[in-house]
C-alpha cells in the first residue's frame, strides 16, 4: 500500500481517510522491520489516536489479518488474548445466568457467585451444557462442589 495520497493526515476527516491511514501506518511497521512487541506496542498507540468507527474497525481487522496471513505474521498481544478469553467467560456466565433464571428462578440465581468465581473455562462449559440438558437444579450444584 502506498501512503495515501502523500497528504497531510487529518484524523478528525472523512473516517475512510482514517482506516487508510491506519493500514498503511500498521504496514508501514511490518515492513520496516520492526520487532513484533514493538509492532503491538505501536499499533495500542496508532488504535488509540485514530479510532475507528465500529463499521469500518471490523474492515480494518479483516485487512490487517489478511496482510499478517501473507506475511506470516501476527498481532494479537498477551493483553489481547487475555480480552478475548474474559469476553468468552463474559458470554458463558451470561448464557448460564439467562438458563438459570429461566429455568430456575431465584432459586437457580442463588448459583450465580460461586459459578461467577470460577476461571476453568472446561468447568464453566460443563455447567452451561447442564443447565441447557438438566430440569434438576441439585445437578447444577453437584457440579459447583
Amino acid at each position: 500500500m502506498t501512503n495515501p495520497g502523500r497528504q497531510r493526515l487529518n484524523p478528525a476527516g472523512d473516517k475512510n481517510e482514517r482506516k487508510r491511514w491506519k493500514l498503511y501506518l500498521i504496514r508501514k511497521l511490518y515492513e520496516r522491520g520492526y520487532k513484533k512487541q514493538d509492532v503491538i506496542n505501536l499499533f495500542h498507540f496508532i488504535d488509540w489516536i485514530m479510532r475507528l468507527p465500529e463499521e469500518l474497525e471490523e474492515d480494518f481487522r479483516q485487512e490487517i489479518t489478511r496482510y499478517e496471513e501473507e506475511k506470516k505474521m501476527r498481532y494479537v498481544s498477551s493483553v489481547e488474548r487475555i480480552g478475548i478469553k474474559k469476553g468468552k467467560k463474559e458470554g458463558r456466565l451470561e448464557y448460564i445466568e439467562m438458563g438459570l433464571s429461566v429455568k430456575f428462578g431465584e432459586n437457580g440465581m442463588k448459583l450465580m457467585p460461586v459459578i461467577q468465581s470460577l476461571e476453568d473455562e472446561d468447568r464453566l462449559n460443563i455447567i452451561m451444557k447442564s443447565v441447557i440438558k438438566t430440569d434438576n437444579l441439585s445437578e447444577i450444584e453437584a457440579l459447583l462442589n
